[in-house]
């Protein structure tokens, strides 16, 4: 378990954190300022990313042309810098903000001062002391379906921690907040349990694509900053199917046109082919990245690169987590993993997603292909796919459809996938804004219960419970007509799990089985029993807030 420590220190704020070592930096320019933070990666001993918010008050359009650390100009593959880039482009227009971001090979043990210098030579200034883990940092960000507000939820290791203080895109929303939840103070090794939360209504509804940044002040803690672009919804795609082909993506449940797009990269494996060359795709990336963006008829869509089966959380996950719009991981443990609990080995490369690429989205990509004889069989993908939408996975794409290894080769598997498709279309208006609260194993991890609770902005709390008591061997299986997955149901299935401030029990319910009884449970003020009965692979329960706006379809 790493130290964590005081890690955000800004620059010219009146609330800077306690013991914050950074130096005042020099004046800026009238009008521009600069705020930085750190933000550690999945492995927290490498690949930290420095944050500087370089903010444009002044009436004109700005646009920033480089980049300085300790007084050497910034570039990626050197002195000790992976990649840097402004996000999500280098014009900040009049009121916004443009994030600086630089990745660090190695967290540094000195004081580092950050200048970024616009096209007319104007430069702003900004310290960070030796790195440490924040306090506080986000957990995710989510917005309601019109883009009217957003959901903001916060780890910190202090217990009862709120805001006093939120802007979002520049203009004071402190008013508009409604505090849901403080913070537990609570961590787990594998985990952030818990996490403080709040709704707050946006200063002008938003759209997807649009970037939002939100800077909080906390009395303790300082200043934490989150940028990234505003999306609501869960899609669908899958390699393979053309965006033309309406007719087939009906057929499969796939969706037109899927609300992120991803760039042609494949950085872990290439790092790794490269002779463990980190980063060395990145350039590429950026510009992939940027063209996009700057797409008259694209640029609503977000971006993401997937990573492979050879991306580990001191590498490839703390060095692109952070690099698009979104993050994808594809980890493939039947086929190219070795533990035989495969779909656990994999959920774990779901939290690393989710780490990296927090408060942004985070996808993935099932394995429903086949080699040597081998394809993923529906049960156990129903088993992956659940376990990723209890880490508040936002978009799927399936590898691959087509050719001799494609699961259209699968009657069974196809009719699976077909069938999830449908599940997650009527589950999208609860996943959309779905945050992840915990996850918790309830008896043994080869036969009990892994259980997942995630709230979905503040219309209701979902829980996913998903079935340990499973089997499945590397054994071939003629494309899922000789199956080696087994399981064992469950009877009377009864459960507790947390129960949040902010959730007023209106109902509690199968949100896939609306002819179903609402569930039995009784709410103990701060802990809920639920009483599920008879569990196969997966249930989903669906506990409706009194003020919840949005029906399951």
């Amino acid at each position: 378990m790493f130290a964590l420590g005081s890690a955000v220190a800004p620059a010219q704020q009146t609330n800077a954190p306690s013991g914050a070592s950074a130096a005042p930096p020099a004046s800026s320019p009238p009008g521009l300022s600069a705020e930085a933070q750190w933000r550690p990666g999945v492995d927290a001993g490498r690949f930290p990313l420095i944050e500087v918010y370089l903010a444009n008050a002044t009436s004109k359009p700005v646009e920033w042309k480089r980049a300085f650390l300790n007084g050497v100009e910034v570039q990626g593959m050197t002195n000790g810098v992976v990649w840097t880039q402004f996000y999500p482009t280098s014009v900040a227009k009049s009121g916004e903000t443009v994030l600086l971001q630089i990745n660090l090979i190695q967290p540094p043990t000195v004081l580092q001062t950050i200048e970024a210098e616009t096209g007319d030579g104007q430069r702003v200034n900004a310290q960070l002391g030796p790195f440490k883990v924040p306090y506080t940092r986000f957990t995710g960000i989510t917005f309601s379906p019109d883009f009217r507000r957003a959901f903001v939820a916060y780890f910190s290791v202090r217990r009862g921690l709120s805001p006093v203080r939120v802007a979002i895109n520049g203009r004071d929303c402190t008013k508009n907040i409604r505090l849901m939840e403080r913070t537990s103070g609570r961590m787990q090794s594998t985990t952030e349990e818990n996490p403080g939360m709040f709704s707050v209504d946006l200063p002008e509804p938003a759209s997807h694509g649009l970037p939002i940044h939100l800077r909080l002040e906390f009395r303790k803690d300082g200043v934490v900053q989150s940028l990234l672009r505003a999306s609501s919804g869960f899609f669908l795609d899958a390699f393979g199917v053309d965006e033309k082909d309406e007719k087939l993506r009906k057929e499969l449940g796939l969706d037109i046109r899927p609300l992120s797009k991803m760039l042609d990269a494949d950085p872990a494996c290439e790092d790794l082919h490269a002779g463990k060359q980190y980063g060395r795709s990145m350039a590429a990336i950026l510009a992939a990245r940027r063209s996009l963006y700057a797409s008259t008829n694209e640029n609503d869509r977000l971006s993401y690169v997937y990573l492979c089966t050879a991306a580990t959380p001191n590498a490839a996950y703390s060095i692109y987590g952070q690099c698009c719009d979104a993050i994808q991981v594809n980890p493939y443990e039947l086929h190219y993993g070795t533990n035989p609990r495969f779909i656990e080995a994999e959920e774990l490369s779901f939290q690393w997603g989710w780490e990296a690429g927090r408060p942004r989205p985070w996808h993935w990509i099932p394995e429903v292909f086949e080699i040597a004889g081998l394809v993923l069989e529906p049960g156990a993908l129903r088993l992956l796919t659940y376990s990723a939408l209890g880490r508040g996975c936002k978009g799927i794409k399936y590898y691959v459809f087509g050719g001799k290894e494609g699961f259209q080769n699968s009657k069974p598997l196809t009719a699976e996938i077909k069938t999830l498709n449908a599940d997650i279309k009527r589950l999208a208006p609860i996943l959309s804004a779905a945050i992840p609260l915990s996850v918790e194993t309830v008896g043994s991890k080869e036969s009990g219960l892994r259980v997942y609770t995630l709230a979905s902005g503040d219309e209701g709390m979902l829980v996913v419970i998903r079935n340990l008591d499973y089997s499945m061997d590397r054994k071939p299986n003629q494309w899922g007509a000789a199956p080696r997955f087994k399981f064992t149901p469950k009877e009377n299935v009864k459960l507790t799990v947390r129960k949040p401030e902010w959730l007023a029990i209106r109902s509690v319910r199968d949100p896939l089985r609306p002819d179903r009884p609402p569930f039995e449970y009784q709410d103990k003020f701060d802990l809920l029993d639920l009483n599920i009965g008879r569990l196969e692979l997966v249930q989903t329960v669906w506990i409706q807030n009194t003020e919840q706006k949005t029906e399951v379809r």
